[in-house]
């Protein structure tokens, strides 16, 4: 298993089944070129699920840079769900970098369901 996270001056990416350095690459906004460049030692011909990679991160002015902060713009048809699926990530970690995210407006008539908490 490769092993990257103690060097990596980016994001660890740690490989799910089904990935491959392009599908990745696509996923993360990045060019094949530089991934493999921050990844010299790995087999690119046997990814190993549970490998891990050192992602460049992107700057907001599109340079690779040292921040551990990116951006993602919406696509239409985009869920959050969706979202947080593409960058492993949970609604609480969304939140804290988008804190506008908790005050988008709910559409009027959209039934939302709770579960019934058990009396004290």
């Amino acid at each position: 298993m490769y092993n990257n996270s103690l060097n990596c001056r980016g994001t660890v990416y740690v490989v799910k089944e089904g990935d491959t350095l392009y599908k990745i690459a696509r996923m993360y906004d990045l060019k094949l070129i530089d991934v493999l460049r921050y990844n010299p030692y790995v087999n690119v011909y046997n990814l190993q699920v549970g490998d891990e990679l050192c992602l460049p991160t992107m700057t907001n002015s599109g340079q690779i840079g040292g921040t551990s902060e990116r951006t993602y713009i919406t696509q239409e048809g985009d869920t959050l769900s969706d979202i947080l699926k593409l960058f492993d990530t949970d609604y609480d970690s969304l939140a804290e970098y988008n804190p506008s995210l908790v005050e988008l407006p709910v559409p009027a008539g959209f039934v939302l369901h709770f579960p019934i908490k058990a009396p004290r």
